[in-house]
């Protein structure tokens, strides 16, 4: 982890831990470099990520106490038969009066570098060549489906997720962790720090289902986040907005196939530990380039663009009977 100022020529790397007294100028610069209406908040839209108790994970950039860059990295777990973490950059952003200078280059590495050990790094970008330069690559097969005119035909009531009563919470955190798709671990404080609008559908006193919708301006109209999900589920989800789902549902439903992150492999060795549990095969080489596994006996050896989509997706090899990943949009940085 970084423990002091790293030096890139005359400019200097720190985070917001040891520098607070830059958490007001990196928070405009991030709003002003992702294009922020004044209607909305990065540090509410991205609690988790920006706040003080990740602050250690928020590297900037400074030349002459200056805040020109700012990356974020929020560590977070996946649960197989153990817990794999994951790291997930967010808030990326150089200074107009900087760009195209080169710096991002050797400030990303140095915050590859100094973030939490993890297995898998994964970002959120349509800037897919520049990120392909750090071993970044399209991943995990995510199908938007859009809205449609019909109507719902069970009643969902729409709340605050801080509003619902501790009985209630604990229905959702059990529908958030039954289902089959494999979903980042939350703590308690992560549920209580989440207080987006939510849709709760209801039998009684038992919760069957929940979404939420929206999420700042990179989310609009999107529903993000379910409980649970099959056809009927999915006929009535997409009644209230567009939804993005690793689920394959009817095929006749108007739908795009999208990737939901571009992914890089991490530490060798936790890479290995997920890479046996998620799909039962063994690394035994890996390099920037290519990376060889065992499965069943027989020797694979691949690009890493070419390996990391045909395990997590899209266009999974059929050797590998793997579970969908999906990482909400409450969690996706």
């Amino acid at each position: 982890m970084l423990s002091s100022l790293t030096i890139m020529g005359m400019r200097k790397v720190t985070n917001l831990e040891e520098s607070p007294e830059y958490e007001k100028e990196t928070l405009e610069l991030i709003e002003s470099s992702l294009g922020y209406k004044k209607n909305n908040q990065f540090s509410i839209d991205f609690y988790p990520l920006f706040n003080k108790d990740n602050f250690k994970n928020c590297f900037i950039l400074l030349e002459d106490k200056k805040v020109i860059g700012h990356i974020g990295c929020l560590n977070k777990k996946f649960e197989l038969l153990t817990e794999h973490s994951i790291n997930m950059y967010g808030g990326i952003a150089i200074h107009t009066d900087f760009r195209g200078k080169g710096l991002f280059t050797d400030f990303f590495h140095e915050a590859l570098k100094s973030s939490p050990k993890a297995a898998l790094h994964f970002l959120w970008s349509e800037q897919l060549e520049l990120y392909e330069k750090f071993g970044f690559y399209p991943c995990v097969e995510l199908i938007h489906y859009d809205r449609t005119d019909s109507v719902s035909s069970h009643r969902w009531s729409q709340t605050k997720l801080k509003d619902i009563s501790q009985k209630d919470l604990n229905q959702i955190k059990d529908l958030y962790t039954s289902i089959e798709e494999i979903r980042l671990l939350r703590d308690d404080k992560h549920w209580t720090a989440l207080s987006k609008i939510s849709y709760i559908k209801r039998e009684g006193e038992k919760i069957l289902n929940y979404f939420f919708m929206h999420k700042g301006q990179d989310l609009k109209d999107i529903i993000h986040e379910y409980g649970v999900i099959d056809e009927q589920e999915l006929s009535e989800l997409i009644s209230f907005g567009h939804l993005w789902s690793p689920f394959k549902g009817d095929a006749e439903l108007s739908h795009q196939i999208l990737f939901g992150s571009v992914v890089r492999v991490g530490d060798s060795k936790l890479f290995n530990y997920f890479l046996n549990e998620y799909a039962g095969a063994e690394l035994i080489s890996s390099n920037e380039d290519e990376i060889t596994v065992r499965l069943d006996s027989e020797e694979f050896t691949l690009s890493q663009k070419d390996l990391l989509p045909g395990i997590l997706g899209p266009g999974k090899f059929k050797e590998f009977e793997t579970q969908d990943l999906f990482i909400s949009g409450l969690d996706s940085i």
